[in-house]
């Protein structure tokens, strides 16, 4: 058999028979293709004449499949990781409310790299940017300050795996949280959100015929609950370990569960101004198992991207009514094989 490109549009087979068939490169397919092909390709998928091997149309419309339910995983991935990082950005309050007056209105934003390397997604990159504005009022009470707060943010992902294939998500969200901070150092912090993200998928057919791409709406729900105690110690160290109970529903249900410790110590320079470098370590624990999707009439496969590490640190600045923080963190585990995620900040307390 051979096999000729003999037009952009199209290729034309010469089967075995003998006769010739010609099969037009459509611009856009379903992800359960069926193609009418008597026989194709190389073993790299493209269809050169003097080295083209017979394969049977099955061989052809598997690969397709094969490439679309790993576009799908990948960009579900990465989805789940964008709102993680949205929650994450939504948090880091403790140190402005704990002495944080009545009230105040805050700016954060933030970016991660993550690496990922998965049995349904393969491996990829995935860039997060995210960005949130909100606001909060406080009671005082009797053994405590209580603090209730709304914002709302945007966030993108990238996703590549530097060969055949690209995502992107895109969120908007808005959400509220209420925190409690005891005068004995206790705290508890519940933070909710809902948005809509929307999710594309982009990769090169088989035999240049072309580039499918996709998407996908939907709403999305997250919300965790930490806890944790500050622990005050000599010459203004301090201690304050942590768990927290982490929900996301974005397509499948993400429930995790995160252990950990910060620890630090305040510098009092002159004006009034505070400085508290510290450091941080945690381990998330993935609890859930629904591991499959539907993407529009199809269900995938697609895991959770499971357990790892936490380190890192940062700087918080207190001065007068302002408040400002950055913050840097590596992660690692079995899927997500490298996470870099840096968030800045600023408030004004009142």
């Amino acid at each position: 058999m051979a096999v000729q490109r003999l037009a952009p549009t199209g290729f034309h087979f010469f089967l075995e028979d003998g006769s010739m068939a010609m099969a037009k490169a459509p611009a856009r397919l379903p992800l359960a293709v069926t193609l009418s092909l008597a026989a194709v390709a190389t073993s790299a998928w493209v269809a050169p004449a003097a080295q083209a091997q017979l394969v049977t149309p099955a061989q052809v419309r598997a690969e397709i499949n094969r490439r679309g339910a790993e576009g799908v995983a990948m960009g579900q991935t990465g989805s789940l990781l964008l709102l993680e990082s949205e929650l994450g950005v939504a948090g880091q309050r403790q140190g402005e409310l704990r002495n944080g007056g009545r009230g105040g209105l805050w700016a954060r934003g933030g970016g991660s790299r993550y690496k990922i390397d998965g049995d349904d997604a393969g491996k990829f990159d995935n860039d997060v940017e995210v960005g949130a504005i909100g606001g909060d009022y406080g009671w005082d009470l009797s053994t405590g300050k209580l603090f209730l707060g709304a914002y709302v943010g945007l966030g993108h992902a990238d996703q590549d795996d530097n060969d055949i294939m690209k995502g992107k998500s895109r969120s908007r969200y808005l959400g509220t949280y209420l925190t409690y901070v005891d005068n004995g150092g206790f705290y508890v912090d519940a933070v909710s959100k809902v948005g809509r993200i929307k999710d594309e998928v982009e990769f090169d057919l088989p035999l240049n015929l072309g580039t499918y791409k996709d998407d996908v709406k939907h709403t999305t729900y997250s919300g965790s609950v930490e806890l944790g105690y500050h622990l005050q110690l000599e010459d203004q160290w301090f201690v304050e370990p942590q768990l927290q109970a982490i929900y996301t529903r974005s397509s499948q249900t993400s429930v995790q569960g995160r252990a950990g410790v910060r620890a630090g110590r305040d510098f009092q320079l002159s004006g009034g101004t505070t400085l508290r470098p510290y450091a941080t370590a945690s381990y998330l624990h993935q609890f859930s198992n629904d591991d499959t999707i539907k993407f529009g009439s199809s269900t995938y496969d697609v895991e959770l991207p499971g357990d790892r590490w936490q380190l890192g640190g940062g700087m918080q600045v207190s001065s007068g009514a302002h408040r400002g923080f950055a913050d840097l963190r590596y992660g690692r585990g079995d899927i997500v094989k490298r996470e870099l995620t840096f968030n800045v900040g600023y408030s004004y307390r009142f």
